[in-house]
């Protein structure tokens, strides 16, 4: 399969997908340290209007927490996108782009591509991706790493080992899967209010890879399973000493 990613190159590819995603503006770069860190480098007016930046090779790819995310040059989908901030909170909002990019994704795999809350990609228990997101005012920032058939070089602090989507180079058609997860995370998005739906609580039980997991609370460090998630984003826990919610920035895998 022909890998189109290379195609951006070129000004009019770039002006027709744009328009055919209904951004303002999509930016290509060969070499770049971080795709997010130029989208937070922007105005919030330029933000406002629907930013894209893809890459296909970053010096210093950013993951949450301050971790690095160093792909193999050209077996990965490197971008950062900007869209409106919908009135939810952020833990939900995190979840609902996770679920959104987890859904583009699955149209380039036949095996099931879970979401680690709030940020992993998890394909056959091996990390694939990872999901950033970040607030500049009224505009969210997504930036996403996707390794198609590369080697990752592995941050310590990370608790899942690397995989990859595909063993052949050039298997996944990267801008093609590109423009789905963005129409993904764009046409779901506008409905983005609130709590989560039935509905969404309904596929995130499906692509939950925590779930029935054994966690520690970083607080207490007390032993919890993961049960459900709640509808204001909190994970549901079950302990011996009864149910708790917490996000999932409050607990870690057990070892």
């Amino acid at each position: 399969m022909e890998d189109g990613l290379l195609a951006l190159s070129d000004s009019g590819v770039r002006i027709e997908i744009a328009c055919r995603l209904g951004l303002a503006e999509l930016v290509y770069f060969p070499v770049i340290d971080s795709t997010h860190t130029y989208l937070e480098s922007r105005s919030v007016a330029d933000l406002q209007d629907g930013l894209l930046a893809v890459a296909d090779y970053q010096t210093a790819g950013r993951g949450q927490q301050s971790r690095k995310w160093q792909a193999e040059p050209g077996a990965s989908l490197l971008f950062s996108s900007s869209f409106r901030v919908p009135t939810c909170p952020p833990q939900i909002l995190e979840i609902r782009v996770g679920l959104a990019v987890a859904r583009g994704v699955s149209r380039f795999t036949t095996r099931a591509v879970m979401l680690k809350v709030p940020n992993d990609l998890v394909v056959d228990d091996r990390k694939v991706g990872g999901i950033l997101c970040s607030t500049i005012g009224p505009v969210c920032v997504v930036g996403v790493g996707i390794n198609c058939w590369g080697s990752v070089v592995e941050d310590a602090s990370f608790q899942l080992p690397f995989g990859r989507l595909a063993e052949k180079p050039g298997a996944i058609d990267r801008l093609t899967m590109l423009i789905g997860i963005i129409e993904a995370i764009r046409g779901a998005s506008p409905g983005w209010h609130g709590n989560l739906s039935c509905s969404e609580l309904c596929e995130f039980k499906s692509r939950n890879w925590l779930g029935g997991r054994r966690m520690r609370c970083v607080e207490t460090g007390e032993i919890a399973t993961v049960r459900a998630l709640t509808a204001c984003g909190k994970l549901k826990l079950e302990t011996s000493q009864g149910d708790i919610d917490l996000f999932a920035s409050e607990i870690e895998l057990s070892d």
